[in-house]
């Protein structure tokens, strides 16, 4: 999905070899329980939005996925907000810094303000997941 965002003169049948691979990795993904309870402390310590969003494509989703949805979604979070994504699938994290490094020296870092934190509340989870509850 990627390779849509980063050129969008695609059509909806180019997204669904990307929507099957997406798919199938996420259910693989979320076959291991540690995988599953970090998603899950993840929606709990951000409320489900923003970074509490899911990384993993459901099923019931994968539906919601088509052309204008993915050109909405870089024009909100990167064209009209001057944010940027490097994306290095398969790659170690330090090779891509180090081009990261090396090929967008020259463009404005972003805010180092750090939002304050607020206290929320205890939060309990329990989470069921192919016989055992974590």
């Amino acid at each position: 999905m990627t390779q849509n965002l980063v050129c969008p003169e695609f059509f909806n049948h180019e997204l669904f070899q990307a929507k099957t691979d997406a798919l199938h990795q996420s259910k693989v993904a979320l076959a291991d329980p540690a995988n599953i309870m970090m998603e899950e402390a993840n929606r709990l310590a951000y409320r489900g939005t923003g970074l509490g969003r899911s990384m993993y494509l459901k099923a019931a989703q994968e539906g919601e996925i088509e052309r204008n949805t993915l050109l909405d979604f870089a024009a909100e979070n990167f064209k009209d907000s001057n944010n940027i994504a490097v994306v290095g699938v398969g790659l170690e994290a330090d090779y891509v810094s180090g081009l990261a490094d090396e090929y967008l020296w020259s463009l404005e870092g972003g805010s180092t303000t750090v939002p304050s934190s607020i206290w929320t509340g205890a939060q309990e989870s329990q989470i069921e997941a192919a016989g055992m509850v974590l």
